[in-house]
């Protein structure tokens, strides 16, 4: 069996949109994606091991190093995805967070071509990042807000 890899994804609210980037490397070369990546040892170590801290932890540096110049706050959890071949790396399974910019600006990190503010699901996406944008309803409450 492969092993196991725990990855997060983190969705940013901004007031203009959300922050996707368009990856620079494969796979998925030149799709837009939710900035995220892998849980790293370190993560794990400054949870002092409890996973979901270390997850949490791994989003926040995620974001920072991918779109945000600046501070983010984890708003809460999305959910977990796990199914069979969402990576065709291997075994990932994703935690996905919402957050917040606290601090800073947006700007594309050293492995993102560009990052772009988006208000509904763009095309090309990468992964199954499609269905981690629907669960956050993140683009229904805008809809909602423009409508009240």
């Amino acid at each position: 069996m492969a092993e196991r890899v725990y990855a997060v994804d983190v969705i940013i609210l901004t007031a203009d949109g959300v922050p996707l980037i368009k990856r620079k490397y494969p796979p998925y070369k030149d799709h837009w994606a939710i900035p995220g990546g892998h849980m790293d040892k370190e993560d794990y170590i400054a949870a002092d091991g409890n996973l979901e801290k270390a997850l949490r932890i791994a989003a926040a540096r995620e974001a920072k190093e991918e779109v945000v110049d600046g501070e983010v706050e984890i708003i809460k959890k999305i959910g977990v995805y796990d199914k069979p071949g969402r990576d065709p790396r291997g075994n990932y399974v994703s935690h996905a967070f919402l957050a917040k910019i606290v601090s800073g600006k947006l700007k594309a990190g050293d492995d993102a071509k560009e990052v772009c503010l988006f208000r509904e699901i763009p095309s090309p996406i990468a992964f199954d990042h499609d269905e981690i944008l629907r669960d956050s309803k993140v683009f229904e409450k805008k809809k909602e807000e423009v409508n009240e």
